[in-house]
């Protein structure tokens, strides 16, 4: 099996030659290797703009990788004490579901900044003061998925527009994924739909971060 990382970030340029050399592969008789192609990125295949008359993909099966919920921060964080003993208070672990939305990579920094960072005796029960000072140090830090948010959204205009009419909250912005803004910007995690059917920031950190 061929597993490609970043599968959306191959230069459009070259994407085209790049799928049909996978094809000819495919159709070879001579050619067994490989027998099937993963790909990972933010995209899914059918979202990335490319000749589809050179596609090697006959058949997609697409595995999406969901946001923790709340049940299972407080099970990721209850490892940790029950190998170190250390204790999270139960209000830091909802905050932390809460300021990020569960998006993994937030939820995993957050616990490295508490356990690893702030030099936190495993004596002493991770507390809201803990939090606060975690919180303050992320969204001062450039992380990589604030980095790589943000480079997304730059890369057209149109984004930052969009978002700033969502976060002004005057009029709202209907949650239409047949609009492509809102479909791109839905795709890269930033916003989701409000219970009203409008397009709400998905979690608080990045709307103080923007």
């Amino acid at each position: 099996m061929l597993l490609i990382d970043e599968f959306d970030g191959i230069p459009q340029a070259v994407l085209s030659d790049f799928l049909y050399s996978l094809r000819q592969i495919y159709l070879s008789e001579e050619m067994e290797c490989p027998y099937s192609v993963g790909i990972v990125g933010v995209k899914s295949i059918t979202q990335l703009d490319y000749d589809r008359s050179v596609s090697p993909f006959n058949i997609q099966d697409e595995f999406k990788l969901p946001n923790f919920m709340l049940e299972e921060v407080q099970d990721l964080f209850e490892q940790y004490t029950n190998e170190t003993g250390q204790a999270f208070a139960p209000s830091v672990i909802e905050s932390i579901h809460k300021q990020t939305a569960g998006q993994p990579f937030l939820v995993n920094r957050f616990g490295q900044i508490l356990t690893a960072e702030m030099d936190i005796p495993k004596t002493e029960t991770i507390a809201m003061t803990h939090f606060a000072l975690a919180h303050a140090r992320l969204l001062r830090e450039r992380n990589t998925n604030i980095v790589h948010l943000t480079t997304n959204i730059r890369k057209d205009p149109h984004f930052e527009k969009t978002l700033m009419r969502i976060m002004a909250h005057d009029e709202g912005v209907d949650f239409n994924l047949h609009d492509d803004i809102i479909s791109e910007l839905a795709t890269y995690g930033v916003i989701k739909e409000s219970i009203d059917g409008m397009c709400a920031i998905l979690n608080p950190i990045y709307s103080t971060a923007s």
